[in-house]
């Protein structure tokens, strides 16, 4: 979220801790559910990654704004993707 928040300021968008705070205890309260991500990969489909993780690391290393993290998961994203896109 860190990431995101500073990558967020290259647009002069404002994501405060409060903000942050309120959606992580939010998340924390819901009930157990499975992610668009996760039955995509159980069907075998390919993961939406360029729009949810690529196009934001792309838009902060253009303002200067590394997302090491964020690009850390995306990698690993790449890698299950690769394996769905194999099984094909």
């Amino acid at each position: 979220m860190i990431e995101v928040q500073q990558a967020a300021r290259t647009t002069n968008t404002d994501i405060t801790d409060t903000l942050i705070e309120t959606m992580l205890l939010n998340t924390a309260k819901m009930k157990p559910y499975l992610t668009s991500m996760l039955l995509d990969r159980r069907n075998h489909r390919e993961l939406e990654i360029q729009y949810m993780y690529k196009n934001a690391i792309d838009l902060a290393k253009a303002h200067g704004v590394s997302m090491p993290k964020t690009q850390a998961l995306y990698e690993q994203l790449c890698f299950i993707n690769n394996q769905i896109k194999s099984v094909k």
